[in-house]
């Protein structure tokens, strides 16, 4: 095979067009294949027939459209993932297709026109067809984003070689650092770009993104890609919207997962003072009822108090009881805390109790929550 031919079927398995057009893009660079390549894509030399015109040649009709085919990874790249696609409609769209005229010869005022064949644009279709010609086996939708053919993985981990009666078993493997996880990505092919999972649109036209396409057509990963799964495998999904225009998913909102810290703190600057070892809590408990004759008979409320050292007290009391009864309560049950000063606070509203001649039920205690605060 000549040197020609190679760049000819070089062209042809990355761009996936025919012979003939193959042939005319590399003879019109001087069959230098990165120019060749620049024209294809780009359109490099079209210009508006004038003069002298030859009459052009009627296209040829357009095919009928393929039934649409079932989805379909695409070559793996350097066996570091592999490309799934999903064909729909026909691969080829020429309505955006037009003749290129090149001149040739004669001056100013006249000359010939060349129609050669028709610009090429870019087509989505193109990047399909480009990626089954690399060598595309068919696989059902429902594996997309699924690892190897058939979902079966090779074993990656390690084992033992059996013994003897005068050797010992040796382990094998296992020990070497875990391999990366797969990554799966999506690429979804709009109207006017591509996408990469939910992230923004990336124009067809950017030369940024060149690289990037020509890679996809080639049937391999694109660098950028494999650079981002940090040596994991890659499994890139390619979803067809080219009749759709693209649209930026709105983020879901996602339950915040982090840490925090309580503002305040009910714990004192000053010790609680300690508890008297005979203290039976349950008896004070019983005194403190007593002492403010507590009426089971009449609605009772039950207060929950959080006490300075942290412990619990819950005190029942009547609606008409008072504040200051409430404090009384504390001090009998509690009487370590009947020589300091405190402060009462509710929770909700967060409020400090300053009076103490309201009744349990006008100051809103029926049932509440108080902290103790020591002074």
């Amino acid at each position: 095979m000549s040197d020609n031919d190679e760049k000819l079927a070089q062209f042809q398995s990355i761009t996936g067009c025919d012979p003939e057009r193959a042939q005319f893009y590399l003879e019109s660079a001087n069959w230098q294949i990165d120019l060749a390549m620049a024209s294809f894509y780009e359109g490099e030399g079209d210009m508006e027939v004038g003069g002298d015109q030859v009459p052009a040649v009627a296209a040829p009709p357009a095919a009928a459209p393929p039934a649409a085919e079932p989805a379909v990874p695409a070559a793996r790249g350097g066996g570091i993932g592999r490309i799934n696609f999903a064909a729909a409609g026909s691969d080829s769209d020429d309505s955006d297709s037009e003749q290129q005229a090149f001149y040739a010869g004669g001056s100013s005022h006249s000359g010939n026109v060349i129609l050669g064949p028709k610009k090429k644009k870019f087509n989505v279709g193109d990047m399909f067809k480009a990626a089954r010609d690399s060598g595309a086996e068919a696989i059902d939708p429902s594996e997309a984003g699924a690892g190897p053919s058939g979902g079966v993985r090779a074993f990656q981990g390690g084992g033992f070689k059996l013994g003897s009666d005068t050797a010992e078993s040796v382990q094998i493997g296992g020990g070497q650092e875990k391999r990366a996880e797969s990554v799966h990505f999506v690429l979804k092919m709009w109207r006017d770009g591509f996408s990469l999972d939910d992230g923004e649109l990336k124009k067809y036209d950017d030369p940024q993104n060149r690289e990037f396409l020509a890679s996809v057509m080639r049937g391999s990963i694109p660098p950028e890609l494999v650079k981002e799964a940090k040596g994991g495998e890659v499994h890139v999904d390619m979803e067809d919207h080219r009749e759709e225009e693209f649209v930026k998913l709105s983020a879901k909102a996602k339950p915040f997962q982090g840490s925090g810290n309580v503002l305040g703190s009910i714990a004192p600057s000053v010790a609680p003072p300690p508890a008297s070892p005979t203290l039976d809590p349950a008896q004070a408990e019983k005194t403190a009822q007593q002492k403010l004759k507590l009426d089971e008979s009449k609605p009772v409320a039950n207060i929950q108090v959080r006490l300075a050292d942290g412990s619990r007290l819950i005190v029942k009391l009547n609606h008409t009881h008072s504040v200051a009864d409430l404090r009384l309560y504390i001090n009998t049950a509690r009487p370590q805390y009947a020589s300091v000063q405190y402060t009462l606070l509710t929770t909700f509203p967060n409020k400090e109790l300053t009076d103490d001649t309201p009744t349990i039920a006008s100051a809103g205690l029926v049932g509440a929550a108080v902290l103790q605060r020591l002074k």
